[in-house]
């Protein structure tokens, strides 16, 4: 993992089942391996700012995602698409 990211880790978290690890940097970017062949399943640079929290659906389908640039999002994994949830005045 620590090759992949040229900024420091900023958060890391594995699916519930063990299959999965996310990690994110302080950059932007978020990066989903599989634990046991150590592959890269994908990379994610849909933030702009640090990454803050990661978290697996109970099915690990989804990545659900938080910044410092107020938005969070939820990855589909297996499509590698991001949909974006935007906050003008930050989440509660």
């Amino acid at each position: 993992m620590e090759k992949k990211h040229n900024h420091q880790i900023t958060y890391i978290t594995a699916s519930g089942d063990g299959k999965l690890v996310a990690s994110g940097d302080n950059y932007r970017y978020i990066y989903v391996f599989n634990s046991e062949t150590k592959e890269e399943v994908g990379c994610y640079p849909y933030h702009t700012s640090k990454i803050m929290h990661l978290d697996f659906s109970s099915d690990a389908k989804f990545l659900l995602t938080t910044s410092t640039d107020l938005n969070a999002g939820v990855i589909d994994i297996a499509a590698k698409t991001k949909k974006v949830i935007q906050s003008k005045h930050g989440f509660c």
